[in-house]
């Protein structure tokens, strides 16, 4: 299991677990319920980690190719689960 992204907003966090989730890649966000305290202590954001080592590059990729089409305007569709 290899974290991906930390981020202190929870509803960003959730939208790349949707976003990885999509593509077939296995997840899970620690830190979830720490997200409504008002300490800005970065080890306590919430974290969305890739279960499966293997599968970290391709998750890479496909986060980086929703932030390129995010930039480019390109209006994408997300399955929530």
């Amino acid at each position: 299991m290899r974290e991906i992204v930390r981020h202190s907003e929870i509803h960003r966090v959730t939208r790349y677990r949707d976003i990885l989730e999509s593509a077939g890649i296995q997840t899970l966000v620690r830190n979830e319920n720490l997200s409504v305290t008002d300490a800005p202590i970065p080890e306590f954001y919430p974290n969305l980690c890739v279960l499966n080592d293997e599968e970290f590059p391709r998750a890479v990729q496909v986060l980086k190719e929703h932030e390129e089409k995010m930039a480019a305007g390109v209006e994408i569709e997300v399955t929530c689960p």
